[in-house]
């Protein structure tokens, strides 16, 4: 037996059942077997490295998994609610704005949970590897459903099996019952698809024959082969190779369900009543204790890695704190000064650099930027926080398309304390002594001597930033940006939009007397936009 405990954090949970609209208001629950099986499949390849052959203990994994028809241990009480809002939808070279309905449920008691068990039996490898997979998962259902997922020992499996009320597949006397999608045992895919391809390999076959014959020729063995063989390769050669493609692929086809999956009953037990008002997140101008926002970046390819380099890193953060604006004045939240890093009348904030600093992060060690943390030292309002996490998608060069999510957000040390310890394009640690280049520095003033040196204008703005006097500043030399990867970096905002004095850039190690704050250290020109990154060592 096998049980997996999956945490609401954000007690909501979205997700739309098969074949439904979203605009129908459908809520799957519980989360079919088959969104979960698919959801540790993506955490594989997304978190654990996984090429496009699976792991074989991987392999085995899902196909004891699909076996068994697990049972749920739902949340004691929820609620079913939705929001309503307007996306823009391309329309040729116009945008329209398309309704949508965002249907969820809301869990009432904080720590919510849901328990999945499996009736399974798993070696110490596969074990291993499913609680790989569990601990890594992040969402669950659309990217807002936050989780922190853990596998249960068998000790503490076994004294929830005998305390909890278990949703079960239904027997032939329920009444109240939902269909929830799962994939079928493996031994039984291997016969639908042995008596599927042949079926339609013969229909294939009827057709290249008659369509010679049309022509009064005769079908070649070499062609009914071919017409064979392009009739077998739309069924997947195995169950786990189903779990993998994506549903856009059978939805196209006219699939009513993904091959390797069927339907079954569970028994919907109603929630508890409760007497809780859900009251809406109110919105507000006024700071919270929020300085820090979190933001993931999933590109293009089938493991989602296709990302922009940390090269190209000015004009993403750009386009990203132009949509955090467009987004403001689309929610008609008015001024931000935190967003817009501007007055009212669009002069630059006077002052030590109060507004949100857009800085790349590689936490995956690819030199591709997969994060994004948006640091505001004068801290965000609840306004500025919707507006940041209503970012959904960018775009970057070669790359159509780039998915955006807010993934945490709370203060500095909290979150960089949760970021991996070896990441390029961040500080992995704060309060240091010594900081050097992670991103190349591009001086805001014409160079010269004394004050406009390299080392006087950083100087000058290290202390405007606040921190202290330095003890020393050394410069690095072509050769070493060079053997740091910093050459190459794109160094100029977009026509119209303030330009460098000259578009050179340099490195250097900074040391200070005394540790130093816990603040991002970027310096010079567009540093705002990660430029002139620095860490500390």
């Amino acid at each position: 037996m096998v049980v997996i405990s999956i945490e609401f954090v954000a007690n909501r949970y979205h997700a739309t059942p098969w074949g439904a609209h979203v605009n129908e208001g459908q809520i799957e629950w519980p989360p079919c077997p088959w969104r979960i099986l698919r959801a540790l499949i993506a955490v594989g390849y997304n978190k654990l490295g996984w090429s496009d052959e699976l792991p074989s203990n991987a392999k085995t994994l899902l196909e004891k998994l699909s076996q068994s028809e697990p049972a749920f241990c739902l949340p004691a009480t929820w609620t079913e609610t939705h929001t309503r809002h307007y996306m823009p939808v391309r329309d040729g070279k116009a945008e329209k704005k398309a309704k949508v309905f965002d249907t969820y449920l809301r869990f009432h008691q904080p720590n919510s949970k849901l328990l999945v068990r499996f009736e399974t039996d798993l070696d110490n490898e596969e074990r291993t590897m499913l609680q790989q997979l569990v601990e890594a998962l992040a969402y669950l259902g659309r990217a807002e459903s936050w989780v922190e997922a853990s596998l249960l020992s068998t000790q503490d499996a076994e004294e929830l099996n005998e305390q909890r009320n278990w949703c079960v597949p239904a027997s032939d006397s329920t009444e109240e019952r939902t269909q929830l999608l799962s994939p079928v045992a493996k031994n039984q895919y291997a016969e639908w698809r042995k008596t599927a391809v042949a079926t339609a390999g013969d229909r294939a076959e009827r057709e290249v024959v008659r369509a010679a014959e049309n022509k009064n020729k005769t079908a070649s063995p070499a062609i009914i082969k071919k017409a064979r063989n392009k009739a077998a390769a739309q069924y997947p050669i195995d169950l786990v190779s189903a779990l993998q493609t994506d549903n856009s692929t059978w939805q196209s086809a006219g699939w009513p369900r993904p091959p390797g999956s069927h339907w079954i009953d569970y028994e919907t037990p109603q929630p508890a009543a409760s007497s809780r008002t859900i009251s809406s997140r109110v919105n507000t101008n006024a700071l919270t204790s929020t300085d820090t926002l979190l933001l993931s970046i999933d590109g293009e390819g089938k493991q989602g890695n296709v990302r922009p380099l940390m090269k190209r890193c000015l004009p993403l953060m750009e386009l990203l704190h132009a949509e955090a604006v467009r987004q403001t004045d689309k929610l008609g939240f008015g001024y931000l000064p935190e967003i817009t890093g501007t007055t009212a009348d669009g002069r630059p904030l006077p002052g030590s650099h109060k507004h949100a600093h857009w800085l790349p992060l590689s936490l995956f060690g690819r030199g591709q930027i997969d994060h994004v943390l948006v640091h505001a030292p004068g801290r965000f309002s609840e306004y500025a926080i919707q507006a940041v996490s209503n970012i959904r998608w960018a775009y970057a060069k070669g790359i159509k398309k780039l998915s955006v999510n807010l993934v945490g957000e709370g203060t500095l040390p909290e979150l960089v304390d949760s970021l991996p310890s070896q990441h390029q394009g961040a500080f992995p640690r704060y309060g240091g002594q010594v900081f050097e280049s992670v991103a190349p520095m591009v001086l805001r003033k014409y160079l010269s001597r004394g004050k406009k040196s390299v080392q006087g204008q950083i100087r000058e703005e290290l202390l405007e930033r606040g921190f202290s006097e330095p003890e020393s500043i050394d410069v690095w030399c072509d050769q070493k940006m060079v053997e740091r990867g910093l050459k190459g970096y794109v160094l100029q905002r977009k026509p119209g939009k303030p330009q460098p004095r000259f578009a050179r850039s340099w490195g250097a190690t900074i040391r200070f007397a005394s540790p130093q704050g816990s603040v991002p250290l970027a310096l010079g020109y567009a540093s705002h936009f990660g430029l002139g990154l620095f860490r500390s060592i």
